[in-house]
């Protein structure tokens, strides 16, 4: 697993911690620098009072509610790959609740839907969430705004005032010509550290306005894996039972404990920062992926963590290093799958003045690497804006991971998933 930042090898943590802070706020908050043609319009702020936005603080209503959420989009999202992929919905979140203050009528009411609670509840619940995770823990969120030149005078301040301060985000106006594609792309690769490239392709002219965010999550394993034990080459087998591939096995066996029903066996690893898991879901055999997708309720999943249902044992997990890449350029039929269907017809009417506005695109990209040091997981989703026009509607306990399996990154005490994905083999 490659070091964060190069100058922190070799640096007691602690010390290595502090380097590594330092040079993210550098990269986060620097964000103005290195632009060709677009100009920085306001940098982050800290959640104020003057946004309009007060703080709720996380409980359970949010924990739930933002399950629920993932859940749907993981497997909606499964059944669009059909491969190994990976997904943030906690990046694709961050994005779409910038855009969500600038929607009204049914376009909000289906936004507010899908998150499972209203539109001001949610703004206090993610500014309370960046205070809490994205500092010094290996978790980091970046937002941003970008403005055509042709309508940045004639953005609501309210709006602007919204993504800064409650969201962090930095404004830009830009020309939306190869340039901006470029910043863009520079704002992304900075946020992500280099893990996410080329996230935009190329800008229509006629945007009026880019929303982007970008999550980069860097932890080591509390307890490496030692890599004289990782077994090189070993069979991959699909449900067939056929091999499909080879994979470099990393072990470890300790006294620990593990869930196992009729659907699955599922095992934790700690990461440095306890306040971060690396859960596995492998089925059982002769139970297919897709079966146990389909069974990873809120319900589901939250029975397979509570503490009550672990059993106790001496635990040898075998878990392959992988790399995956995922990007999706068509978000938007996922998003219509789970009810938000108007925001692509129109609805963003508290954006600019005497103007209905709708969603263009949403296109998501996620990195993520396992190996026996740790974790570096990256996203990005970006959301284009335009002038609203006609309806477009796309269409429509030996735990040996040998074979394809569900995992996820989940955070904090309630453990929600940050990062989720499969892996089918290489």
């Amino acid at each position: 697993m490659r070091s964060f930042f190069v100058k922190t090898k070799g640096l007691p943590r602690r010390f290595a911690a502090v380097a590594l802070v330092i040079a993210m706020m550098t990269s986060l908050f620097g964000c103005s620098r290195g632009l060709k043609n677009a100009v920085a319009l306001a940098e982050p702020e800290s959640g104020a009072s003057s946004s309009g936005v007060d703080k709720v603080a996380l409980d359970g209503t949010f924990y739930a509610a933002y399950r629920a959420y993932a859940l749907e989009m993981f497997r909606l999202a499964h059944k669009d790959a059909g491969k190994s992929f990976a997904i943030s919905p906690f990046s694709v979140m961050f994005t779409l609740a910038m855009v969500e203050n600038g929607a009204s009528g049914e376009t909000l009411s289906q936004m507010e839907e899908m998150f499972g609670m209203p539109r001001d509840t949610m703004n206090g619940y993610l500014s309370s969430l960046i205070d809490q995770w994205s500092k010094d823990n290996g978790l980091w969120i970046a937002n941003s705004v970008w403005l055509n030149n042709s309508v940045a005078d004639n953005v609501r301040k309210q709006f602007l005032d919204i993504c800064s301060k409650t969201y962090r985000a930095s404004a830009f106006r830009a020309p939306f010509d190869g340039s901006t594609v470029s910043d863009i792309n520079n704002w992304v690769s900075n946020n992500t550290d280099g893990m996410i490239r080329d996230f935009v392709k190329e800008l229509d002219p006629s945007l009026l306005m880019m929303l982007v965010n970008a999550v980069l999550f860097d932890q080591g394993w509390e307890k490496q894996f030692v890599k004289d034990k990782t077994q090189k080459n070993e069979p991959f087998y699909g449900e067939d039972g056929q091999q499909i591939g080879e994979v470099d096995l990393m072990c470890e066996t300790k006294n620990g404990s593990y869930y196992r029903d009729e659907l699955c066996t599922s095992v934790s690893k700690t990461y440095e920062d306890y306040d971060f898991r690396f859960r596995v879901y492998q089925p059982r055999e002769g139970v297919s992926l897709e079966t146990l997708i389909e069974a990873l309720t809120p319900e589901y999943m939250r029975a397979t963590l509570e503490p009550a249902n672990q059993h106790e044992a001496e635990v040898t997990l075998q878990l392959p290093k992988f790399t995956t890449d995922y990007r999706c350029d068509n978000m938007e039929s996922i998003l219509m799958a789970m009810g938000m269907t108007e925001a692509f017809n129109g609805g963003l009417t508290e954006i600019v003045d005497g103007n209905d506005l709708m969603i263009d695109f949403v296109i998501h990209q996620v990195r993520i690497e396992v190996d026996e040091e740790g974790t570096r997981a990256a996203a990005a989703t970006g959301v284009g804006v335009k002038l609203s026009a006609a309806p477009a509607y796309p269409d429509q306990i030996t735990v040996r991971l040998d074979r394809p399996f569900v995992y996820m990154i989940l955070a904090g005490d309630n453990q929600i998933p940050i990062f989720m994905g499969t892996y089918e083999g290489k």
